[in-house]
């Protein structure tokens, strides 16, 4: 194999791209690269007895370089290195018998008449330990010039050379790879704070880019600073050992991937192979600074002063120690050095002498936590230069460096190599993950720049800084405050979490959950539009640069409170009650719009509340003021496996807690302002191919804007439907779809104004049909409506938070939305009642279930996509009585009005008085009396109406409804006029049918068996005493259990001669009946028909005391007087 970029032209085309700096971001070239499979060296000159290519114990492929250690030497071809800020060498040896101390070096220099420079010496083993150690395995050896101790030109060469000693033992080599990188001109930092930056590894772009599939294996974290990528020894070497790259819900931090060593910590020995196959680390040739360093890490397991071996978690190389030294520059956990006692979490710098001073200023540098303290969550470690000059030790912002060791010796190092999981001497003993590495060459300024670091980490990983409930402000790259702990946040400083976007820092976190394991555990998610597993799955956007929306709480258990909130309606006033928690939250948006986001808490969080009854539900309850008495919003909570969540809107500072509401019923309707008013809902069906809408409205006159009312709808004013009343008074149906336009059904018929009136629109088979008081209006032919995403609403057309048009003014009632289209016949039999669940199916409220002509057998009730009684009120909200949960906000912006129901639901009297008078009839003012004209063509009567009497009602014409109940006093038929029932009746009063007047029931109506009331009924007979009257009653004595027993004349014949008070017959015995006062009938001539034929043997006589059944046939002659 060769590969080998060293040709004149080829040097002079990358020293014309460099020296016209191309390059904005870091690029790593790699310039040569050689195995020594060819023959001819691959350009390399060698020098020295037995140095040459040889067969066998290889490192990469079949052949290696034998270097004798008797002073000979490799000299590559030229390669320039003009341009670049750094220059890597990596390489492979191994001993083949050299002896102790031998060593080989790597030297450079930028012309054939320079004098070589050494750039690394590698020493093999005696009886100490060294460089090499063994002569059997391949060491990983990487060597970096920098551009400010080394004269890059296009002349470069490197040189390998021995020590002398010996013909016979060489070094092997193999495997070579010269790369130059370019670093990058930073404009991104973390927090915005790019003066100073060198290393910034961030595990959410590991690859320079992106994310990379879960579990995938880490060769190389891409550097976001200069340019100092950290990578394993070989990535071509498929028996080292990696780490693995976590981004699932199981492994990450606040959602975030992370990089995950797997080490056993009690195995890690000395070795400096960097070639294991059971260690995991990852190395950088340069990027590391003693001044001022960030690492966001947790161990697998809880870290204390037990910890013990320690994990070297970030480490480097002392400028004064060889590479072969026990040094531990850099940040470990537990038993770190022996420069300390007890330590939990500490910083060293270099070696530390052996045996260990007593004299605390004569070991290594080090500052450490040494405490009783187990830590075992996500934390930021930032260790960095203090005014003294050493150094001091932060954890999430907070000072844990109590004990510092060998003060004399500290000095800072810059631009070292680096380890991530492992130090220079020490294998791979880190078994944790780490998020995030962040290196300044100098200390960054508390004031206005280690804040927005911190608090770029900090609402990234759900770390909360400072003292928990004390906390510290956060500010975005800008300086601008987007948490404030003496303000927004004042009692609210717990668990801070947050969402957002600020370019300059690189930072779009889209969801996020404190990452707190306090007594009173974190348990409140929030994400941008939705929560998915990864931040990185979530694939909503944030609109503006620099917004934020942070939460922090009061610390609280999730307990209920004991104190519910109540809150009044009205004016028609309505309670609702609703169970609070005892934690409570303050959420900020700063910045700009956050959108809606997802809330979510889990189930288990709230089951110390009693447990949900009936109507019940979980809520989030959102308040102005931390007392939560003024802007009180519900937000219900949908279940989602085992947890609880809801979308919502946050604006400005808000206070949220959580708890169950509890439902109130109460009979009312909602009255809109024409103004602002609306109700909205966040989840809302779409309509279908096959649909049924239908509402009971009262406009009272024009709106605001003077334009179209929207009496429902779900549009953004381009796509949509919406159910308009008109300002021509006349019903529109509309739905918008982007591809197939405008599809319009326009009613013909103009409402009035201030009278109820039932709206009803279908759609199936392409055809839309617009019911007024279920008569027919208008048809049309339309295209089917499109599914859409927007927010559904009652009394305007809801298109945006800013953009609300075509608000009602008047009354709305029942609204209901079907997925299917109901019959004529379905639309009037459930106009003038309300409607429940019945099992699966549908049933009316005030017409029995059990009557034979029910047109909702068959109707199931899960075709009902929503329905508003107006009658159910929670937190907040009016219920969904269909039970899909689409709840309707009431307060936004403001209160809408609750009003005591008034439409005809069904039609019920008020007063003594006829039929036709308003007056008659509750709310009778604002609507038509029952068995009116239909306003559609004036003709067609409202044969439909379903009717409740309790008091003295005259009906002075003919009547037709769908329902009757009379359930006291009397209704009066005058004027030999009928009363019709299609479907139901029930007397528990009294119908009095005067003259000839009739009450008929239509094939399948039923007469409800429960009734307790009673017919009268003037019966017009002859008084002859010589001649029959034919009789027959059609029904029979109510006992309030069945219809038509057996009756005798004694119980329903009365003596009629006043027919306003009629009193008891007196029957008798005598062949002839007398005139009376009362009348006297004779018992002798009744007799009641049974048995076929004409026998007359089949007359039976009844007298006045024999059972006669319903329907039977009877006879009985006059009483002589002059009126019967």
């Amino acid at each position: 194999m060769k590969k080998n970029y060293n040709s004149l032209i080829y040097q002079i085309f990358w020293a014309l791209i460099f020296s016209i700096g191309i390059y904005a971001d870091a690029q790593t070239v790699q310039l040569h690269q050689v195995d020594f499979e060819d023959a001819m060296l691959d350009n390399w000159s060698l020098t020295g007895t037995n140095t040459a290519i040889g067969a066998g114990n290889a490192y990469k492929n079949s052949s290696k370089l034998s270097i004798a250690v008797n002073g000979s030497t490799a000299v590559s071809p030229i390669i320039s290195t003009l341009g670049f800020d750094k220059i890597d060498v990596d390489f492979f040896v191994r001993s083949n018998d050299a002896p102790g101390n031998s060593t080989i070096t790597l030297q450079y220099r930028d012309n054939s008449l320079a004098a070589w420079q050494n750039v690394r010496v590698v020493t093999k083993s005696g009886t100490t330990f060294r460089d090499i150690n063994n002569n059997k395995d391949y060491h990983y050896v990487s060597a970096t010039l920098l551009s400010s101790s080394f004269t890059f030109s296009l002349t470069g060469e490197f040189r390998l050379i021995t020590s002398s000693s010996s013909d016979t033992v060489e070094f092997y080599v193999d495997y070579i790879t010269i790369s130059g990188t370019n670093y990058n001109s930073i404009s991104t930092a973390p927090g915005g704070i790019a003066s100073g930056l060198d290393l910034w590894l961030r595990s959410d772009k590991i690859d320079g880019t992106t994310v990379v599939a879960d579990n995938a294996d880490v060769n190389t974290w891409i550097d976001f600073g200069k340019g100092n990528h950290a990578k394993v020894s070989d990535a071509t070497n498929i028996n080292i050992a990696r780490p693995k790259y976590k981004n699932n819900a199981a492994d990450n931090f606040n959602f975030n991937p992370m990089v995950s060593f797997v080490n056993n910590t009690a195995t890690a020995i000395k070795e400096t192979s960097y070639m294991k196959t059971d260690r995991q680390f990852l190395y950088g040739s340069s990027g590391f600074h003693t001044n001022d360093f960030f690492i966001v890490v947790v161990a697998n397991t809880p870290i204390s002063s037990a910890t013990d071996p320690p994990m070297d978690v970030f480490t480097s190389q002392r400028t004064t120690s060889n590479t072969y030294d026990e040094d531990v520059t850099g940040i470990g956990f537990g038993n770190y050095s022996a420069r300390f006692n007890g330590e939990v979490i500490a910083y060293a710098l270099g070696t530390n002498p052996t045996p260990v001073p007593t004299e605390i200023n004569l070991r290594g540098y080090g500052i450490a936590e040494v405490s009783g303290n187990t830590y075992s969550k996500i934390g930021i470690v930032n260790a960095r230069n203090n005014a003294s000059g050493t150094q001091e030790l932060y954890l999430n912002g907070l000072s844990i460096g109590n004990t510092e060791v060998g003060v004399p010796q500290f000095s800072n190092e810059n631009n070292r190599r680096f380890w991530l999981g492992r130090s220079q001497a020490f294998d791979g003993s880190f078994n944790g993950k780490i998020a995030e590495v962040i290196t300044y060459s100098s200390r960054k300024n508390d004031a206005t720049e280690r804040i927005r670091i911190e608090s770029y980490l900090g609402v990234k990983y759900g770390i909360t800084l400072g003292v928990n409930g004390v906390s510290q402000n956060y500010q975005d790259s800008n300086g601008t405050v987007i948490w404030n702990t003496a303000s927004a946040g004042a009692g609210f400083n717990y668990d801070i979490a947050g969402i957002g976007r600020d370019d300059d820092s690189q930072l779009n976190q889209k969801q996020s959950k404190s990452q707190n394991n306090d007594v009173n555990a974190p348990v409140l998610t929030m994400g941008l539009g939705d929560i998915a597993t990864t931040n990185s799955a979530n694939a909503n956007t944030f609109p503006t640069n620099r917004s934020f929306l942070i939460w922090g709480s009061n610390g609280q258990n999730m307990n209920n409170s004991g104190v519910p909130i109540t809150l009044a309606f009205g004016p028609m006033t309505v309670n609702t009650v609703t169970d609070i928690s005892n934690r409570k939250w303050t959420v900020v948006e700063t910045g700009g719009n956050v959108p809606t986001v997802k809330v979510q808490v889990p189930t288990a969080a709230l089951t110390n509340f009693t447990p949900l009854v009936g109507n019940d539900a979980y809520v989030m309850v959102v308040a102005d003021d931390e007392n939560f008495t003024t802007g009180i919003e519900t937000v219900f909570l949908n279940t989602n496996g085992t947890n609880q969540e809801a979308l919502f809107d946050f604006d400005n500072t808000k206070f949220i807690t959580f708890g169950v509401a509890h439902e109130t019923v109460a009979p009312r309707h909602l009255t809109f302002d024409g103004n602002d008013d609306f109700v909205r809902m966040d989840y809302a069906p779409d309509l279908s191919s096959s649909f049924t809408v239908m509402a009971w409205i009262r406009n009272t006159g024009s709106n605001n804007p003077a334009s179209d009312q929207a009496i429902i709808a779900k549009s953004n004013g381009t796509t949509g439907f919406t159910l308009y009343d008109r300002t021509n008074n006349r019903i529109r149906m509309e739905w918008t779809d982007s591809g197939l336009g405008n599809n319009l059904l326009n009613g013909s018929t103009q409402i009035p104004p201030n009278e109820w009136h039932h709206i009803a629109v279908t759609y199936t088979g392409g055809i839309a049909r617009l019911y007024i008081d279920g008569v027919q209006d208008a048809t049309a032919n339309l295209n089917a409506p499109a599914v859409t995403s927007h927010a559904f609403s009652i009394g305007a057309q809801f298109r945006s938070q800013t953009d609300i048009k075509h608000p009602f003014k008047g009354d709305i009632e029942e609204v209901r939305i079907w997925d299917t289209a109901l019959s004529v016949d379905q639309i009037r039999f459930v106009i003038n009642q309300e409607i429940l669940q019945d099992v699966a199916g549908t049933r009316g409220v005030i017409i029995p279930n059990t009557v034979t002509k029910n047109e909702l057998s068959g109707l199931n009730w899960n075709r009902l996509a929503a329905y508003y009684t107006m009658n159910s009120y929670i937190g907040t909200h009016i219920n969904d009585d269909s039970q899909n949960n689409q709840r309707g906000r009431l307060i936004v912006p403001d209160r809408v009005a609750i009003m005591q129901q008034n439409a005809p639901l069904p039609y019920e009297s008020v007063a003594v008085g006829s039929w036709g008078s308003n007056g008659t009839w509750n709310n009778g003012t604002n609507m038509q009396v029952p068995y009116d004209s239909s306003i559609v063509d004036g003709v067609t009567p409202i044969a439909w109406n379903i009717v409740k009497t309790n008091h003295n009602i005259a009906s002075n014409s003919d009547k037709v409804v769908l329902g009757l109940m009379v359930d006291s006093n009397i209704l009066t038929a005058n004027n030999d006029t009928k009363i019709e029932i299609s479907h139901y009746l029930k007397i528990d009063g009294k119908i009095d049918l005067q003259g000839r007047s009739q009450l008929l029931q239509t094939l399948n109506s039923d007469l409800d068996p429960a009734s307790s009331g009673i017919i009268e009924r003037d019966q017009q007979g002859t008084v002859d005493i010589y001649k029959y009257n034919y009789w027959s009653a059609p029904v029979g004595t109510s006992n309030n259990t069945t219809n038509n027993n057996d009756y005798n004349l004694n119980s329903i014949l009365k003596d009629g001669t006043n027919p306003a008070s009629p009193v008891n017959i007196n029957w008798t015995t005598s062949l002839d009946g007398t005139p009376g006062p009362p009348i006297r009938i004779s018992t002798r001539w009744a007799y009641k028909f049974e048995n076929a034929g004409n026998d007359i043997a089949n007359w039976v006589s009844i007298g006045s005391t024999g059972a006669v059944k319903a329907g039977q046939g009877y006879i009985h002659k006059g009483s002589g007087a002059g009126t019967a």
